[in-house]
């Protein structure tokens, strides 16, 4: 089991779930790494100015001590650093930054152009695919997600032209296409926040427990707001 994120509305809740998943880790002869473990607390803008006091969970295996993060704190997933109420914009840039800097190296080495190629897909996409996911609503519309695909896959393939691993003129839609289909089989962003969206969505509709976050999400889209 790895990158699992439990979610609960008070510290006893995320106590009972993170005890499950150490009890079914025992039972397959694993256990947690704690020192790749963290725990933050979300306080709702209406408390803010009440007291009230975040402690970590306190379990009764001594051996489950996770750090606590505060407002500043971050941990990494996927390389990329996550913090509580990060603004949806900083994300995407944050995340097109580090990732220009690992594609330039990368289209810029000794591989073949077909490891390039299998290498951008799975390190480049999943980020932006993971960042597609963790957005269920925001403002604007789902049209201005799908723009910022397209001028970030037009980024990343200015930098196969200036590092000379595709022509200036060649044929876009070629790219990425299918290997089977006689293209090069580069994952596009747009697509994959696309697929994101659509496997998202697809979950929420098999999933009886999340019958409640499916109603609310029906009732945003009716109203015309952003969301899943």
């Amino acid at each position: 089991m790895d990158d699992l994120k439990l979610y609960a509305n008070s510290p006893d809740s995320l106590t009972k779930q993170i005890e499950v998943v150490a009890s079914i880790s025992k039972d397959i002869n694993m256990k947690l790494n704690v020192n790749k473990c963290a725990e933050t607390h979300f306080i709702p803008k209406r408390l803010k100015n009440a007291q009230v006091t975040v402690a970590a969970t306190k379990s009764n295996d001594r051996s489950i001590c996770f750090p606590m993060l505060d407002g500043e704190a971050v941990y990494k997933y996927l390389g990329i650093e996550q913090k509580v109420r990060l603004k949806e914009p900083v994300a995407w840039d944050r995340a097109y930054g580090r990732c220009y800097e690992i594609a330039r190296k990368l289209w810029d080495s000794d591989l073949t152009f077909r490891q390039k190629v299998n290498s951008y897909n799975s390190t480049i996409i999943p980020v932006f695919r993971y960042i597609a996911s963790c957005v269920a609503k925001g403002s604007g519309k789902y049209a201005s997600v799908l723009k910022r695909g397209t001028r970030l896959d037009k980024k990343f393939r200015k930098l196969l032209v200036k590092l000379k691993s595709r022509y200036k003129c060649s044929c876009v839609a070629r790219l990425y296409l299918t290997t089977d289909m006689g293209g090069y089989g580069l994952k596009s962003i747009k697509n994959a926040i696309e697929e994101s969206t659509i496997y998202l969505w697809a979950y929420l509709c098999t999933k009886a427990e999340l019958k409640g976050s499916l109603n609310l999400f029906v009732t945003m889209a009716n109203r015309e707001k952003r969301c899943v």
